[in-house]
């Protein structure tokens, strides 16, 4: 390993120093978002090559870039999964990485804006609303409902029958940016869960923690019968499953 690697390697360890400590509860100061923050400006140094380009896509409802050479061989579309261990990293840090593969393939490539665990779910409401009890406010105020026929709307609708709420719902939507905005104009309050994208709200919104209340949006692994894996699917498996629970705890 030449020095050049060495260095490349110490500064990707120095990025996630303060892991640990923040998802064992040790470090209750640092904040996740400072840690992504560091990881990403680490995987900056490694710059997209010319003869590419990069936007912004929609794929199926899930947001990603994809990556396409100024000379296509195929038709095919690679899909990229950038690393991070489901924490850290976003696509933009992986410009260097995807941007290499679509050239060296003469490929389009896909790397998904997946989410990053943990994403706790906040009660949002307009700054200027007084009072701190999220239950009291969650019965007194008008509720913007996250869409049911969603995964993480069916969490909130779970919570809310759980919890025995009575409510005074005025809409519902399927979209987080749209909910968070009503809630800034002051149309009511919301359950929603705090994403990468919103761990620092609009400055007409506030967050209250649902303390020992809190839930999440759960990752998942879908896969076959585990009579069917191969040693490295199983491991791959085994990997995910150990940090989904690290991350739980």
């Amino acid at each position: 390993m030449n020095t050049k690697v060495q260095a490349a390697v110490q500064t990707w360890a120095n990025s996630l120093s303060d892991l640990v400590p923040v998802l064992k509860g040790i470090d209750t100061t640092t904040k996740m978002s400072d840690i992504r923050d560091s990881y990403a400006k680490m995987l900056a140094q490694n710059p997209a090559p010319t003869g590419v380009k990069f936007e912004a896509v929609d794929m199926g409802g899930v947001p990603g870039t994809l990556v396409t050479p100024d000379e296509i061989k195929t038709d095919a579309v690679v899909m990229y999964i950038h690393g991070g261990a489901y924490i850290v990293g976003r696509p933009d840090g992986y410009h260097g990485i995807g941007g290499n593969y679509a050239k060296m393939l003469g490929a389009r490539v896909y790397m998904p804006d997946y989410r990053l665990a943990p994403e706790p779910y906040r009660l949002i409401v307009p700054r200027d609303l007084e009072g701190e009890d999220w239950s009291e406010l969650l019965s007194s105020q008008p509720f913007i409902r996250y869409d049911r026929s969603s995964f993480g709307g069916r969490q909130v609708d779970r919570f809310l029958r759980q919890m025995h709420f009575t409510l005074q719902e005025v809409c519902e939507l399927d979209e987080l940016e749209a909910i968070i905005k009503l809630v800034e104009k002051g149309v009511g309050i919301a359950l929603v869960p705090q994403t990468e994208t919103h761990q620092q709200w609009p400055a007409g919104v506030r967050a209250l923690d649902l303390g020992q209340h809190t839930f999440h949006r759960d990752i998942g692994l879908v896969h076959r019968s585990r009579q069917s894996f191969t040693e490295p699917v199983r491991i791959l498996a085994q990997l995910i499953s150990d940090q989904v629970t690290t991350v739980s705890e």
